[in-house]
């Protein structure tokens, strides 16, 4: 996602979504989870055919309740905290690599043509749309289209030449007399 402000295992408990177009939501990375339930029980808690050897995982660990089971799994995967406290999870992961976004304006009926041709969704890592919702003179909206793929640094490249324009930053967070704040209070005349 687009925020850091929390962390893995909550942004799972809320069912907090990824923005990458062919993944799914963010629990989908947890193989296997810890937790500790009602009067202190622990339990390790995975998919039907977890990762984890039951009876290794049972002779190291006797004061765990290691449960194989989809349902379960499916259950504290978007618990809210309700079934316990996640102690820890075991994450698949795969290796880093950079992102590359760029943003461009647009307008709605472009966009839509875009959306149902569906070819945004095949050319791009991540597509997001953030829409005007004030027309402009011609009756279309504003929009802002940012598409995030990876990317390779090149030569002598750092990642600091690739920060988003500070200036467009702080626009984008400037309020307009007291309607909702962004950058398009500023470009739709």
């Amino acid at each position: 996602g687009g925020f850091d402000g929390q962390t893995i295992v909550g942004a799972c408990q809320t069912s907090t979504h990824g923005s990458v177009i062919d993944s799914g939501p963010l629990y989908e990375m947890i193989l296997s989870y810890d937790l500790v339930g009602a009067e202190g029980k622990k339990y390790r808690i995975e998919k039907t055919n977890g990762i984890t050897d039951m009876a290794k995982f049972q002779a190291k660990h006797p004061d765990f309740v290691l449960i194989q089971d989809d349902k379960y799994y499916h259950s504290i995967s978007v618990g809210i905290g309700c079934l316990g406290i996640v102690e820890s999870v075991i994450l698949e992961v795969v290796p880093a690599f950079y992102l590359k976004e760029e943003r461009y304006l647009s307008n709605w009926l472009q966009v839509k043509k875009d959306l149902i041709k569906k070819d945004v969704f095949r050319q791009n890592f991540h597509y997001e749309i953030m829409i005007n919702p004030h027309p402009r003179s011609d009756k279309n909206h504003t929009c802002l289209v940012t598409t995030r793929n990876p990317y390779t640094l090149i030569g002598n490249e750092t990642l600091e030449d690739q920060r988003r324009n500070v200036l467009v930053e702080l626009l984008s967070k400037r309020s307009n007399s007291g309607k909702p704040a962004g950058l398009f209070n500023l470009l739709k005349s």
